[in-house]
């Protein structure tokens, strides 16, 4: 060690320090470098003391770095004090706290370190301990307080604060008493009195505390008397909030008063095919007839089934399954009578015994309501196989008296004139009681109450009868009367004063429903089979033959003309299909149809029936689909004899065939004669010269025939033409077409053309301009005037064109005006042939447009056309040009 000048410390003073102080010293430098240590040092560190000359006192120290420490150091005046935790590390590596006390001192005129270290690894612990321990008590579910003998609060543990809501210091000097609920406070003095005279003696109280919101806890609290313990003096009391735990015990007991008074029995027994009683409710009591719970575990369980073995089949089931649900089991009261039970259980394992907890609900009423409804259903099948309405009756009054048990039905129905209703079926006992008053068959007029009901259409239930109910004579004091829609009433009465239950009225109601159903579904049937009848002889009546046929095309239903007519009876045609009814030509063609229209709906053919006999006619059938009653599908036709159609047809065809032999006849042959005369007439006229008129009379004449041939061909063409053959054709070539061959005709008439004509497509054919030749030619023809003038116009409106054709004539007086057009009518000193505007009207009539006159003014006639304009369906594949 250093000596000292004398001028800081003194050596001699520091080596008895060094060799006594229970604590380890060591002396370093402003840098840390170790001058010396004491033994305690080497004992503490299990290092050397050179080896520990050599080192710093941060290679000990593992708290503070080495620039915290010369930080502090330096820090420090001469002769000044530092207290500091550190950790120090032994040679084994293991460290501990420690508590060290550095003071700088001078020696040898240099400034030193002395430092005492003290290991502080108890204290540690203690206080980790004290931690620990104040920790538990803040988060413990416990509440901690120390009181004194008047109840004080000396101490509350911080636990208050998180189950009470309390600071635990403004408890402290309060009187525990004061936060206790009211009702509990005097029981609570009681036991804590009681535990001041008897030291050392445990007391465990439950009652409410009040909560930091005012709210009341429960708190159950062990306080120990520990005011004889000089350490101690005080009492110490333990409280756990036992709230949860007391709501779920006033559940319990609400639960338990609740199993107590429910209407179904609820009970715990002992596993096994017998099983022993354990708890019972009230209803289980009174539901097996038992004079108490005690009377009712003197019988095993086994004992209230009406088969043990149903009993042992339980209890298997229940083992295994550990839950039944709402089994249907048929028991038995204590007295012997019938109970059935639906039984819900479970089982469960309580200590080391399996028990069955279980529920039982009284169904005996439900069953026989159940029985009843079975019943009632298989009456309802009788009244669907009933033939009459009287059946129907007789049925319900056998059905109320079996299976409802009551003794006095009856069915009262309407009599045809609806004056009064008139007893149809009753029992043998109301009969009897009937007969009894003398009045075996009774009716009750329009007026009478029950007459009423049948009115009102509404049940009516009577505990008390007027003297004017059924049979009044008899003794019949309540009545359940129950209308039967139009068809009358349903009585079901009693001789005495009856409440009528609810289930007797829903059974009754029931009945009477059904009886409602199959009266209407007789009503019903015989209005189906006059209605059956009905078209049986509107089909038989037809001439034509009518048929049915199902999908697969087989014969449903005729009438007698299908049987005249194909020769087949009525058993060879139910096995036939449509097929039968033709040769192998038209056998294939049919069954298509039939298929097709069972696709499409409809279908429409002609094909040769063929006969029993073999005779082969022609006939068309029409024939559409329908859904039958049942809801599959059928086809309805009628097939129409085509003989006499066929052979006039064919009249119709040879008609033709003349006709257009004819147009070929007037085209050609004559055609060609009249020309040849027209042309020899000409000659002739060059070489003549007295008789010129008559020259010119055979030469006008035969230009007139030819003109007639002309017009019969086109005449003859729109007779043999078919609709097929219209098209778009363009208005304006054609009637320009026929304008300029006009004015070639006839030079000395004028021609105009009045705006202009519209550039559109019209529904006609390539005859179109024989309209406009003839309405232009007509207006020459028949024009009185010397140079004629003709004016044609043109214009759209709405689908159609409108075209005008005026001319100066004479005009067409009004009662001429619509008689014109007529076949072979002329006009005024015409010498036309009144052809052209019946050809004229003709065309238009086939292209569906019209054609009239009107007057011009101020004089001459106007001849109006109206052309439908084409639209995208017509003429899209094909056109009639105009030129």
């Amino acid at each position: 060690m250093p000596s000292s000048d004398g001028s800081g410390v003194d050596r001699q003073r520091l080596q008895p320090l060094f060799d006594i102080s229970p604590d380890a010293i060591i002396l370093h430098d402003i840098e840390g470098t170790i001058i010396d240590v004491n033994d305690r040092t080497v004992d503490s560190l299990g290092l050397e003391r050179a080896e520990l000359r050599t080192m710093n006192v941060a290679d000990v120290e593992r708290a503070h770095s080495h620039a915290e420490l010369r930080s502090l150091w330096r820090g420090m005046a001469p002769d000044e004090r530092e207290t500091v935790e550190g950790t120090h590390r032994r040679a084994d590596g293991s460290t501990f706290p420690v508590e060290v006390s550095i003071r700088r001192i001078e020696l040898d005129g240099d400034d030193y370190f002395l430092t005492l270290s003290r290991d502080i690894s108890e204290r540690k612990e203690r206080q980790r301990t004290l931690e620990r321990q104040a920790a538990f008590l803040e988060h413990s579910a416990s509440i901690v307080a120390v009181l004194d003998e008047r109840g004080t609060i000396e101490y509350q543990s911080p636990s208050v604060e998180r189950v009470l809501g309390h600071d635990p210091d403004e408890l402290v000097g309060e009187t525990a008493f004061e936060y206790i609920h009211p009702e509990d406070r005097e029981r609570v003095l009681r036991q804590f009195r009681n535990g001041l005279e008897n030291p050392g003696l445990e007391r465990v109280v439950e009652y409410r505390f009040r909560n930091a919101d005012g709210e009341w806890r429960w708190l159950r609290s062990l306080g120990t008397n520990c005011l004889d313990d000089p350490s101690l003096e005080c009492i110490i009391v333990n409280s756990v909030d036992v709230t949860a735990r007391k709501e779920r015990e006033r559940e319990l007991e609400r639960y338990e008063r609740l199993v107590e008074n429910l209407p179904v029995g609820v009970y715990r027994c002992t596993a096994g095919p017998n099983g022993e009683f354990r708890l019972l409710n009230r209803s289980m009591v009174e539901m097996f007839d038992a004079d108490s719970k005690a009377h009712l575990r003197e019988h095993s369980v086994s004992d209230l089934y009406r088969d043990s073995a149903e009993r042992e089949a339980f209890s298997e089931r229940l083992a295994d399954e550990t839950v039944v649900r709402e089994r249907e089991i048929e028991l038995e009261t204590l007295d012997g009578e019938a109970l059935w039970g639906a039984v819900t259980a479970i089982a469960r394992d309580v200590g080391e015994e399996t028990v069955f907890d279980g529920a039982i609900q009284d169904v005996t009423d439900r069953k026989a309501f159940e029985r009843q409804l079975s019943a009632l259903h298989g009456a309802t099948r009788e009244f669907v196989e009933a033939a009459s309405k009287t059946e129907v009756a007789e049925i319900a009054v056998e059905t109320a008296t079996d299976l409802l048990g009551f003794s006095l039905p009856s069915v009262w129905f309407p009599t045809d004139d609806r004056t009064e209703l008139a007893l149809v079926a009753n029992s043998p006992e109301h009969q009897a009681l009937l007969e009894e008053a003398g009045t075996p068959a009774p009716t009750h007029p329009r007026g009478n109450w029950l007459w009423d009901v049948f009115e009102a259409g509404e049940t009516v239930i009577r505990d008390s009868l007027p003297r004017d109910a059924p049979a009044a004579d008899v003794p019949l004091r309540s009545s359940i009367v129950l209308p039967l829609g139009e068809h009358g009433v349903l009585t079901c009465a009693a001789t005495g004063t009856t409440e009528f239950t609810d289930r007797e009225i829903q059974l009754t109601e029931l009945l009477a429903r059904n009886v409602r159903v199959a009266l209407d579904q007789i009503e019903q049937q015989t209005a189906l089979k006059r209605q059956k009848r009905l078209i049986d002889d509107l089909l038989d009546g037809i001439d034509d033959i009518v048929y049915v046929l199902d999908s697969t095309g087989h014969l449903r239903r005729w009438n007698e003309a299908f049987e005249a007519v194909t020769g087949y009876d009525g058993e060879a045609l139910e096995t036939m299909h449509i097929a039968d009814f033709f040769g192998p030509d038209d056998a294939d063609a049919a069954v298509e149809a039939v298929e097709e229209a069972f696709e499409t709906g409809d279908t429409r053919m002609e094909l040769a029936l063929l006969t029993d006999d073999g005779e082969s006619i022609p006939y068309e059938f029409i024939a559409n689909t329908f859904e039958d009653p049942c809801g599959e599908p059928a086809l309805a036709g009628i097939g129409r004899d085509r003989t006499v159609h066929v052979e006039y047809e064919q009249r119709l065809r040879e008609q033709r065939d003349n006709l257009e032999l004819l147009n070929q006849v007037v085209r050609h042959d004559i055609r060609n004669d009249l020309q040849l005369v027209s042309s020899y007439a000409e000659l002739l006229d060059e070489r003549v010269d007295d008789e010129r008129g008559y020259v010119e009379t055979i030469v006008e004449s035969a230009d007139q025939a030819v003109e007639l041939t002309k017009t019969a061909r086109e005449l003859a063409d729109v007779m043999l033409a078919t609709e097929q053959g219209r098209a778009a054709v363009p208005l304006r070539p054609a009637l320009e077409d026929e304008l300029d061959a006009i004015r070639t005709a006839y030079p000395e008439a004028t021609f105009s053309v009045e705006g202009s004509i519209p550039d559109v497509d019209v529904v006609a054919d390539e005859m179109l301009d024989s309209v406009f030749r003839n309405l232009l030619k007509n207006a020459v023809q028949h024009n009185d005037q010397a140079a004629p003038t003709v004016t044609v116009s043109a214009r759209t409106r709405d689908d159609e064109v409108v075209v005008y054709v005026a001319d100066d004539g004479p005009g067409v007086p009004d009662d001429q005006k619509e008689v014109i057009f007529g076949q072979g009518e002329k006009g005024l000193e015409s010498g036309g042939t009144g052809l052209g505007l019946y050809l004229v009207q003709t065309l238009l009539d086939a292209y569906g447009g019209a054609v009239w006159v009107e007057d011009n003014d101020p004089e001459g006639a106007v001849f109006v056309v109206t052309l439908p304009t084409a639209g995208q369906d017509v003429g899209a594949d094909r056109s009639v040009s105009g030129t």
